[in-house]
């Protein structure tokens, strides 16, 4: 862990030293508290994340990351109280207070009206990972899941093409030590192959598919690897059906 944590602060301060133009967060990697290896989802860059009193953002001009706030963004993906970092993913599921309601927030905050979540939570079940109801409910508890991508705007979308290019190389060196830290019998990218393809290198081994929604079949070393397209607005039956084709 210590030198995943060394990777991540280096690539923040990159970052802050080159990119001085707007308000960025970060994500560090999330283990769930009931992960045992299985599988390992990565994205293309978060969304949003966090709010203003997590105190997880920074003002490039004023200089780097301080610190305080690198380290405030590492705590963020760990278990607080006891309560699994990835737990905020099955309680926000289907997430319609009276009050969330009333702002625009709902659609943001209801994970299940997520593609990207929605066909995790079915692999896992293909995959028996999560087999007893108790697991069932508590499914997001049993991934890593992290992005290509670590940096972004809090206000969410993906990084500009000059944010990418500024921390790209960083985040490769990020992504090796998660999958040496974490050791993942199975990663799943829900990226795209256009996407996958600038962190692909030696250690990656497989070939392109012809697949529609599987583009890309190897492993990374004794990992499994699948590269599929991004699931929104796509046939998330078909989707699920094409991952395990390839993971069996």
């Amino acid at each position: 862990m210590k030198k995943l944590k060394e990777e991540f602060k280096n690539m923040l301060l990159n970052v802050g030293q080159d990119f001085p133009e707007e308000i960025l967060t970060a994500l560090f990697p999330i283990r769930g508290a009931k992960y045992k290896g299985e599988l390992m989802v990565v994205g293309r860059a978060i969304n949003g994340w966090g709010h203003d009193n997590d105190e997880i953002s920074w003002k490039p001009e004023k200089g780097n990351p301080t610190a305080e706030i690198i380290e405030n963004i590492i705590d963020y993906s760990f278990e607080e109280n006891g309560v699994c970092p990835m737990k905020w993913i099955t309680d926000h599921w289907g997430w319609e207070t009276e009050e969330n309601l009333k702002t625009s927030e709902k659609d943001q905050y209801n994970m299940k009206k997520k593609a990207f979540w929605r066909v995790i939570k079915e692999i896992l079940l293909e995959l028996k990972i999560t087999t007893s109801e108790t697991e069932k409910k508590n499914w997001s508890s049993y991934l890593v899941w992290s992005n290509l991508y670590k940096v972004a705007s809090p206000e969410g979308g993906n990084p500009s093409t000059r944010l990418g290019d500024v921390q790209r190389e960083g985040c490769r060196s990020v992504l090796k030590e998660e999958i040496s830290f974490f050791k993942p019998k199975r990663i799943l990218f829900l990226t795209g192959y256009d996407w996958f393809e600038d962190f692909k290198d030696n250690s990656f081994e497989g070939k392109e598919r012809t697949e529609s929604l599987v583009e890309w079949v190897g492993n990374y070393g004794k990992t499994e690897v699948i590269v599929a397209k991004h699931p929104q607005g796509k046939d998330e039956t078909e989707y699920v059906k094409q991952v395990i084709k390839y993971f069996q």
